[in-house]
């Protein structure tokens, strides 16, 4: 047997635009313009990781300028991270988060069940206390006698 080809969804060069990299990014509409002011200072304003192709030393006009907007960028994505980071602690385990989503639908399902029968003349508040007021009954679970010889 022969090794599978293995998909993936990257164009292939020659498929591609002029210009394009691998993911779709194109050059920066500013880089390799001098009248600009090409090579930078710092990136330009619009310039985004997700359109454009990444900088180079060369882009800039000395590298301690290169590597201040590395150093920007990183703690920007550290920034990011933490607040990721933190988002996920106070949210819980996958399973947790799991469980969190079915309460969010069950209270909103609940909400929906509370406005119909207010529709209908249901006084839902003295329902729910009447429901709430009995004790509730948490059967035991029946378990097998040892069988005794």
């Amino acid at each position: 047997m022969g090794a599978k080809k293995r998909k993936t969804n990257r164009a292939k060069v020659a498929d591609r635009p002029e210009g394009e990299d691998a993911y779709g990014r194109v050059a920066h509409e500013l880089v390799n313009t001098k009248d600009k002011g090409w090579p930078f200072e710092t990136a330009p304003d619009d310039f985004s990781t997700k359109k454009h192709q990444p900088l180079k030393k060369t882009d800039f006009r000395e590298d301690w300028f290169y590597h201040d907007w590395k150093a920007i960028e990183f703690d920007r994505m550290a920034t990011q991270s933490r607040e990721r980071a933190d988002v996920s602690r106070k949210m819980g385990t996958g399973a947790q988060r799991k469980d969190r989503g079915k309460l969010l639908k069950l209270r909103a399902r609940m909400a929906e069940l509370a406005a119909a029968l207010e529709a209908d003349g249901v006084d839902v508040e003295a329902l729910l206390a009447e429901t709430n007021s009995e004790e509730p009954t948490v059967e035991e679970p029946v378990t097998a006698e040892p069988a005794t010889a």
